[in-house]
Formats: C-alpha cells, structure tokens, sequence
C-alpha cells in the first residue's frame, strides 16, 4: 500500500477523534487537558482548508470540518466526488446539503450528529453507507435520491424523530 495512503488514513483517524474530543470541550463536557497528545501535525501537508471544510489536496474528497473554523454552514460546496466517512459524525449543524457532485460517501456519515435535523442527498448517489445516520436523535427529514440501490445495515438505528423518507424526483 502506498506509504502516503497509510499516512492519510493514521492522520485522518487522529483528525476524527481530535475533532470529536474538541467538541465535547467545546460543549463543556469534558476538560481541555483530553486533547493532549492527539498528532495532526502532518495533517496540512496532505489536505487542504476551504469554506470550514478539510478536503484531500486536491479538493476530490471531503475529509470532515475544520474545527479552527467556523466557515462550514452546512452546504458543502460542488465539487468533491467523495465524502470520507465519519466526516460529518458528532456534528453539531441542523442542517447538511451534499452537492451532486458527490458520488460516493462512507460509513458512518452523519453518526451520533445529536442536533442533525434534515439532510439533503445528491440526487445520484445510488449507495448509502452503512450506519449512515445512526444516534441522528434529532433527525426528522431526510432528502433522498429516487434511486436507492440498497438500505445498508443500520443506516437509521437510533434515529427515533424520524417520521418519513421521502424521495426525490
């Protein structure tokens, strides 16, 4: 495997937790001192920042949000073919629109976004991810493609506000 493949995923992974531990800070949950010892130091040299939003350095991927800005209002811009997965998890938006430039998104999306109450998806993406809106409490509406090719495993466990799916023409 690539050694800068390998890179990104150890890099990613340390940018989720740092991000998820951030906001629990942030909310007053938990005490700053949990961010000592999280690496993201390589992080800039393989994406890039944009409208509150960590892309892959050439912008085809959204990695997740920019927790040192407050540029990412809930409509991620066209462009990116792919939307890492948990790139969006514990988030504290209401709202999230996927441009259709996105063909594909990984698990675990939108999980445990507690406040997350309407998504809109791109009309052509045909694959949900697995767990896709999983611990979504507050999730009540949901825009979705017309064509759906499978409902993946868990994709809306635990997502007790939601009444109906409804899908786009």
């Amino acid at each position: 495997m690539d050694e800068r493949i390998v890179q990104f995923s150890f890099i990613k992974e340390n940018y989720r937790v740092y991000n998820e531990k951030l906001s629990e800070v942030r909310a007053g949950r938990a005490n700053p001192a949990i961010l000592n010892g999280i690496t993201i130091d390589y992080m800039d040299e393989i994406t890039s920042k944009k409208n509150g939003l960590v892309y892959s350095d050439d912008e085809s991927v959204v990695v997740g949000i920019d927790s040192s800005s407050d540029g990412f209002t809930g409509t991620v811009p066209y462009g990116p073919v792919r939307i890492e997965e948990e790139a969006f998890s514990c988030c504290a938006l209401e709202n999230i629109v996927l441009p259709d430039s996105v063909e594909s998104v990984g698990a675990n999306l939108f999980c445990n976004s507690t406040v997350l109450e309407t998504v809109h998806l791109p009309a052509g993406l045909r694959e949900l991810s697995p767990f896709m809106f999983c611990g979504c409490k507050a999730l009540t509406k949901v825009d979705m493609p017309f064509e759906v090719d499978d409902f993946t495993e868990g994709l809306f466990a635990d997502c007790c506000s939601l009444t109906e799916i409804p899908f786009c023409n």
